[in-house]
């Protein structure tokens, strides 16, 4: 791999890139290891960097902040290094809801101190984001942050197409004008607003605002960033104010959770002024009382996990398996000053070591001149048998290794980037796994006598001054690590596989009706909580991992159960990714079947959120997956099952895709994978899976023209759900379905000139779904399709009588559908879809207003519907398919005010509506014929209301 050339340094490897440049690893000046980031042209704003960097080096290093050693911006290639991040170093991403309470309070307590420390500095960061706070272990083993990327953020004067990582963390302000902030000062409440939202996401696991947004975005960094700054500030301004989903145990956690609900207030007044007020806020908070929000237990008479805040104290607190401990040989440590006073010989075997040499720096952004006492410097390789071997203070890691002939590295650890050896590992792994009572007590009874037996051999071990003594000391430790490892090991496989199976039995039990399915996910809720402990336990111990594939895809299975696809969605993505690494089939091909089921969900989800270009090749490539597996095991019904639901999804993908031969090809196998429903063993669920691919078919045959056949595929799929009306009358899915093939029927016969059978398709669309919003009034999607029905029957009453009369009549369905449609609104003011049907619906409903000589209220209907249309458009997130509808409604509702404009003579109204018709159509012209007439017309009547002079 070529690398760039940047004078002074060797790059030895690529480490990542982020928004703005690319880090590599790198030897500074023949001898000093460092990180190097290469800034990309048109990033960052270098003046703001430099003249953060420049005063930071007039200060005295703060330990909180990862030093920056050197940079340079003028150069053709501009850029600046930095230490090196310890090995085994996590993000606050990484950790996103995967903490307790009190260790994300711990941490965010020390991450507030740095930025307060920045700001009482008079400097501040501008691109706080959960990617550039790290969590290393210091001197002591303790976790602490260590911040990143000061001074390295977007500020407005350049391009923002990267800025994926930083989107969720910008106030609405500095959407709107970044560069008058900075100028006029009050920045530091950018650094409090991204504060608050890091401090959101490590504590809920998610944004406080805007959360498919802004997971959208973050999915989405290999495209382009299309926002339009101003007009996603305001958006965002009106987003609702973020919620907990829990109530805090005591005074001391209301009052954390409300300074960061100050925090991410949308008005930077509303806000405190700057970090140091929330530091010494937290600070307060900390000192009257550790902040620890720990969950009830959730078995009867437990006692609230007692035992596990006895080993949490016991080991400090535990991070998650982002961050796995390494066992002692891993990275050894250099921390005695006196290492030649308790020298003892190396046993006869070479170690890979870190050992500790000082260059020269004058300043913190000084080039190295030499060694000398300064900054530890990393120097990796292998000593022969015959170094230095030193006894630490810490006799839980008690070898170092220094070469023979270089200096004794002086107090000032390199510290090593583990958290304790098999024993420790397993304390860490059993505090987190929730509810496990019996895992508790046994663990500590072992616990206590294992540290007692541990204990007395090490002090044998202290007390032998012969080699021969010392390797058989080292030998009993290990023999009884080994030991403890083992049974410990089992413990974790035993728990997570129980609570594996009682989730396979409560997703083979999860009914079809929406009345059975609530109580189901109240009874199925705590299994996931208590399967996702036992393997966040497990996950701790590597022989584990392999192991444990089955049971992550059965909590990612039933999350999406429970329709939590923010927690089964990134299960499935680290599944794929570990089936990905290994080469293994499994027994009986069970990995290729787990390699489909897999693609199959990720695809599913991507698809329901609308990612339909990610979610396509999923199903497709769980499609393959199935088809090889079931050609060696034909007899497995149920998996023939999956693989027929994952064929609709797949052709619903494709069709969306707009690809209809391999759309049509998924589908139509679908039938053949079901069965016949005469047949034994046909499910409920496979009459919907049956009726929604040929519904689907259907649609394929009307976009291809062929509406006879079209025609014929939703006949029979109305018929199928009828026929199991017939037996189940109060199946809601039935019913729903029921209905969407009535509309789509309607539809249909519309468009082939049957009117009378549309009209009776429609009325059993209207009766069924009026019914099922009597049922279920808090559902909004029945009222909705009966506000769409009411659109379609009005525009089939318009199209077979066009006249006054005719118009009268299809109003009392259309005034109907606006009714419905208003009230939705107001009950969700920021639905783009609601919003959009809406304004749809006064467009229409205005057309015929006119048609039905009241022209005052058309005009009054256009105008809010323009209204609507305005906002829509405005707004940067909004899908082109919708953007161009949008569009194409103002155009429709330009012309028509227009026309009425004309025809109650307000002469200078008419022009100006025309002119802002005929711009709309514009966008249209050239690839829609009906709006190059509209264009031509327009254009006419124009000539004819103004005539050139």
């Amino acid at each position: 791999m070529s690398f760039p050339h940047v004078p002074g340094y060797q790059l030895e490897s690529r480490l990542g890139q982020g928004a703005f440049g690319v880090v590599y690893e790198a030897i500074w000046n023949g001898d000093f290891a460092c990180a190097l980031k290469v800034l990309e042209e048109g990033a960052l704003h270098r003046e703001y960097l430099a003249d953060v960097l420049e005063r930071l080096s007039d200060l005295a290093p703060h330990d909180g902040l990862l030093p920056v050693y050197a940079f340079d911006f003028d150069e053709r290639m501009p850029h600046l290094s930095m230490a090196l991040l310890p090995p085994g170093s996590v993000t606050f991403d990484d950790l996103a809801g995967q903490l307790t309470r009190d260790e994300a309070w711990k941490l965010l307590g020390q991450l507030a101190e740095s930025l307060a420390w920045l700001h009482g500095n008079g400097l501040v960061h501008a691109g706080l984001t959960g990617g550039n706070v790290f969590v290393v272990t210091d001197e002591k083993g303790e976790p602490k942050t260590l911040l990143t990327d000061v001074g390295q953020a977007w500020l407005g004067d350049g391009p923002m197409e990267r800025l994926h990582d930083q989107a969720p963390y910008v106030p609405p302000e500095r959407w709107r004008d970044p560069g008058k902030v900075l100028q006029d000062g009050h920045a530091e409440t950018w650094d409090v607003y991204a504060f608050g939202v890091l401090a959101w996401r490590l504590l809920n696991g998610r944004w406080p605002r805007a959360n498919k947004l802004f997971d959208r975005v973050l999915s989405g960094k290999g495209e382009k960033l299309a926002i339009d700054p101003p007009a996603f500030a305001e958006w965002l301004a009106k987003e609702r104010p973020p919620a907990w989903k829990d109530e805090p145990r005591d005074a001391a956690g209301h009052k954390a959770r409300q300074m960061v609900l100050q925090c991410v207030a949308l008005d930077p007044a509303e806000r405190p002024q700057s970090m140091v007020e929330v530091a010494a806020a937290l600070r307060e908070l900390a000192n009257d009382r550790k902040v620890s929000e720990l969950p009830p237990a959730l078995d009867a008479g437990q006692d609230s996990l007692n035992g596990r805040s006895a080993l949490a104290t016991e080991i400090s607190f535990p991070l998650p398996a982002v961050m796995p401990a390494l066992a002692p040989s891993a990275k050894l440590v250099v921390n005695e000053p006196a290492l030649s006073d308790r020298a003892i010989e190396l046993a006869a075997r070479p170690l890979k070591v870190t050992a500790a040499v000082k260059p020269d720096f004058s300043g913190l952004f000084s080039k190295p001149t030499g060694e000398s006492a300064s900054s530890p410097v990393i120097r990796e390789g292998s000593f022969p048998a015959g170094d230095i071997v030193a006894k630490t203070s810490d006799p839980a890691y008690d070898t170092a290794v220094v070469p023979p002939d270089g200096p004794v590295p002086p107090a000032n650890p390199i510290t090593h980037s583990g958290t304790g050896g098999a024993g420790l590992r397993f304390a860490v792994a059993a505090s987190l796994a929730v509810g496990i009572g019996s895992t508790f007590y046994a663990l500590q009874l072992h616990e206590q006598a294992g540290r007692g037996h541990h204990a007395l051999v090490k002090a044998e071990a202290e007390s032998f001054s012969a080699r021969a003594q010392a390797a058989a000391a080292a030998e009993k430790l290990a023999a009884l690590e080994t030991e403890r490892a083992g049974s410990h090991v089992t413990r974790l496989s035993e728990s997570r596989d129980e609570w594996a199976r009682l989730v396979s039995a409560v997703l083979e039990a999860r009914p079809v009706e929406p009345a059975a399915l609530t109580a189901w996910k109240a009874t199925a809720a705590p299994a996931a909580d208590r399967l996702k402990a036992a393997l966040s336990a497990a996950a701790l111990e590597p022989s584990l991992i392999s192991t444990g594939m089955e049971p992550r895809w059965k909590l990612a299975e039933l999350y999406e159960g429970l329709a939590q696809p923010e927690e089964s969605l990134p299960l499935l993505e680290h599944l794929a990714r570990d089936l990905e690494a290994t080469a293994a089939t499994g027994v009986d091909g069970t990995r290729g079947l787990l390699r489909a089921r897999v693609a199959s969900r990720r695809g599913a989800i991507l698809l329901e959120s609308r990612r339909t270009m990610d979610a396509a090749p999923l199903l497709q490539e769980a499609s393959a997956a199935y088809e090889s597996w079931l050609a060696t095991h034909s007899d497995r019904h149920d998996i023939a099952r999956e693989y027929a639901v994952n064929s609709l999804l797949e052709g619903k993908a494709l069709n969306e895709r707009a690809h209809p031969a391999p759309a049509r090809a998924a589908l139509a196998r679908v039938a053949g994978l079901l069965g016949k429903p005469e047949d034994g063993g046909f499910l409920p669920e496979d009459h919907f899976t049956l009726t929604d691919s040929l519904m689907e078919l259907a649609a394929l045959d009307s976009a291809g023209g062929e509406l006879a056949s079209a025609i014929e595929q939703h006949m029979q799929a109305v018929r199928l759900l009828v026929s199991y009306d017939q037996d189940n009358r109060q199946s809601v899915p039935c019913r729903r379905r029921l209905a969407d093939g009535y509309f789509g029927l309607g539809r249909l016969l519309t468009k082939n000139g049957t009117p009378r059978d549309a009209s009776v398709a429609f009325s059993e669309a209207v009766k069924l779904l009026t019914e099922l919003s009597k049922e279920s009034p808090a559902e909004p999607s029945y009222r909705l399709q009966l506000a769409l029905t009411y659109n379609e029957v009005a525009q089939l009453i318009r199209t077979s009588r066009p006249n006054p009369a005719g118009a009268k009549e299809a109003l009392e369905y259309q005034n109907g559908s606006v009714t419905i449609l208003r009230n939705l609104n107001e009950a969700n003011t920021l639905d783009n879809i609601l919003r959009r049907h809406l304004a749809a619906a006064l467009v229409q409903n205005a057309e015929l207003q006119e048609l039905a000589g009241n022209s005052r209220n058309g005009l009054d209907n256009h105008s809010e519907a323009l209204a609507i249309l305005a906002e829509l458009l405005a707004e940067a997130t909004l899908p082109d398919s919708d953007r161009r509808e949008c569009r194409r409604l103002s155009a429709r509702a330009w012309t028509a005010m227009g026309g009425m404009q004309e025809k109650a003579g307000q002469k200078e109204d008419a022009i100006a509506s025309l002119n802002k018709a005929l711009e709309a159509w514009s966008g249209f012209a050239g690839d829609d014929p009906a709006a190059d007439k509209i264009v031509a017309s327009t254009r006419e009547r124009l000539r004819k209301l103004k005539p050139e002079s």
